[in-house]
């Protein structure tokens, strides 16, 4: 009789964009590290294995028992390198999302469409994308300007973004937590 095998544990991307977000944006501030950035802005594809090297996503493997397959790790690394050129060629900070201070891509959308009107259309049109090639484009517009953004979550949803039904799921997430904010924002505005 053979022992099946323990089951994979879940590849931590949103830890592993946190860690490396937060001590790249630490860098910077000390004026160290500028050539990651430039090396994020370039056009890189985020699904190039070269990419994954240079940023070195160690992170994504558990320090014991077995690592993610092949192919969960390449989703897990695209989805890390996506946030992380997004973060580069937007500089908007990365914050992560708390109760008191919500920074989830729904909800980031949310608080730019309020001094942005187009960025509601652009939610709609990244809600409309089947692909993660046709989606990043449109991140990069809905996200310009916004005062903050957890990209450790948005590296998760575009990790679920590349499992069969994933793109729905975010779908319904960002949309969601859109108009949760959006009709937050509108009590706030009658009763003020």
């Amino acid at each position: 009789m053979t022992t099946p095998a323990p089951a994979a544990r879940p590849v931590p991307v949103r830890t592993v964009t946190d860690r490396f977000l937060n001590r790249l944006q630490s860098r910077q501030e000390q004026g160290f590290d500028r050539g990651v950035r430039a090396r994020l802005t370039r056009s890189t594809p985020p699904s190039d294995p070269g990419l994954w090297v240079a940023l070195e996503l160690t992170g994504l493997h558990p320090a014991t028992g077995p690592g993610p397959d092949e192919e969960t790790y390449a989703r897990a690394a695209t989805a890390v390198c996506a946030a992380a050129q997004l973060w580069a060629r937007t500089q908007v900070p990365h914050v992560r999302s708390t109760e008191q201070r919500d920074t989830r891509p729904g909800t980031a959308a949310a608080r730019t469409a309020l001094t942005r009107p187009t960025a509601e259309a652009d939610l709609a049109r990244a809600l409309r994308a089947a692909t993660l090639d046709a989606l990043l484009p449109w991140t990069r517009r809905l996200f310009r300007g916004a005062d903050a953004l957890d990209y450790g979550l948005l590296a998760d949803d575009l990790h679920t973004w590349q499992t069969p039904g994933g793109p729905d799921r975010v779908h319904r997430a960002w949309a969601a937590d859109y108009t949760r904010a959006k009709a937050r924002a509108q009590r706030r505005t009658t009763t003020a």
